[in-house]
């Protein structure tokens, strides 16, 4: 296994990574559902033109009873065709912005929600999944029977790599030496516990 895998996060660090994507995921999912509430807010405006726009045809059919009076009626029957177009284009208009603000909001949302959530998985799952194989490697090589030979040493030089200075140090005077003299079961112990893994009773 090559020097870059030896540099893997240890349990607890990507288990808070876990927790924060899961975080992350939720905020995104959460703006987006806010952005689509407050945008069809808007909606109310459209609406508010739908009902002027019935209003006005409500006042023409009420002109159009005038217009069989005599010497007025013809004009007020033209008046009345004007306020019925001019209503027809207002209801129209309200209907149509209602709709495209409906639309607009559903774009928005998947647009918030699915965005930064596939870019950070496509960033973090493959990065997971590949901490979770190694993990899974180095389970399979301590449960072997009979066990790895150099199961023991690969882990202690990683524990060399990975562990913090106090946790080394509380593991040996000087490790390095102990790995070059065969004496790597306690630094091996130190990486499967980073690792967050047990070794098998029988090992």
């Amino acid at each position: 296994m090559s020097r870059r895998q030896t540099r893997l996060f240890s349990a607890r660090t990507v288990r808070r990574l876990d927790i924060a994507l899961v975080a992350w995921l939720v905020l995104w999912v959460a703006l987006a559902a806010w952005m689509v509430v407050d945008i069809r807010r808007q909606t109310e405006l459209s609406d508010n033109v739908t009902a002027v726009g019935s209003a006005l045809a409500r006042t023409a059919q009420t002109f159009d009873s005038l217009s069989l009076l005599p010497l007025v009626g013809g004009r007020i029957s033209q008046f009345v065709g004007q306020i019925n177009d001019t209503a027809l284009k207002v209801e129209r208009s309200g209907t149509d912005s209602h709709a495209s603000i409906d639309s607009l909001s559903v774009l928005v949302g998947v647009a918030v929600a699915l965005i930064p959530t596939i870019l950070m998985l496509v960033l973090y799952v493959p990065f997971r999944l590949g901490w979770r194989r190694h993990v899974a490697e180095v389970r399979r090589a301590l449960a072997a029977s009979p066990p790895d030979p150099l199961i023991d040493t690969y882990l202690a030089r990683r524990a060399v790599d990975n562990l913090p200075y106090d946790a080394l140090r509380a593991l040996g005077d000087d490790p390095w030496r102990d790995i070059e003299e065969g004496r790597v079961r306690g630094l091996a112990d130190g990486e499967i516990e980073r690792l967050g893994l047990r070794r098998p009773m029988s090992g």
